[in-house]
């Protein structure tokens, strides 16, 4: 995996990921990202707000937002504990395990692994040991409002009608703060 460019404003961004959209000049890349690269699309506006045209994300999963609200932790609580234990899972280096128990306690819900196409698992065991980079990172589910606040850019914030409530709190939170 590529070195990582750290900080308050980005939590994970790895290094390679601005090359390309700096190459297009300022204001001209339309950025969408879904889940954890839709953090890492708003940590990367955060950090070079000049290089973004248009923003659009769907469910970036930033906790920190809501770290002073007990109701969202209260709401939060199964999934961490899903997300403890796929990592203790994936320390074992029990990909199959991780992948699915990934699939159906955190992202999608039960019964969905058995229901994806084998080429969409195949693709979920590969990038299995990414998760695991991901959440090593202390600033993972962080991102700076205000240096986010300062992107011209429109922002197009997603969330789905059959998502855990935790995620409109994010939602909601993040419009509120940035």
């Amino acid at each position: 995996m590529a070195a990582r460019d750290r900080g308050r404003s980005s939590g994970v961004v790895p290094s390679g990921h601005l090359r390309p959209i700096e190459r297009l000049g300022p204001a001209s890349a339309h950025v969408a990202g879904s889940s954890f690269s839709g953090s890492i699309a708003l940590g990367l506006a955060a950090r070079r707000p000049e290089l973004f045209r248009s923003i659009t994300v769907h469910e970036p999963p930033l906790v920190a937002i809501v770290a002073e609200d007990p109701d969202a932790l209260r709401q939060l609580r199964p999934t961490r504990a899903s997300m403890d234990a796929v990592l203790a899972h994936l320390g074992k280096g029990e990909y199959r395990q991780v992948a699915r128990q990934f699939v159906e306690e955190v992202a999608m819900g039960p019964g969905t692994w058995d229901r994806l196409p084998a080429t969409v698992r195949e693709t979920f065991l590969h990038n299995t040991p990414t998760w695991l980079d991901e959440q090593s990172d202390p600033d993972w589910a962080e991102i700076d409002t205000d240096a986010l606040a300062r992107c011209a850019a429109p922002v197009l914030l997603g969330g789905g009608t059959q998502s855990p409530v935790w995620w409109a709190t994010i939602l909601t939170r993040f419009v509120r703060t940035s």
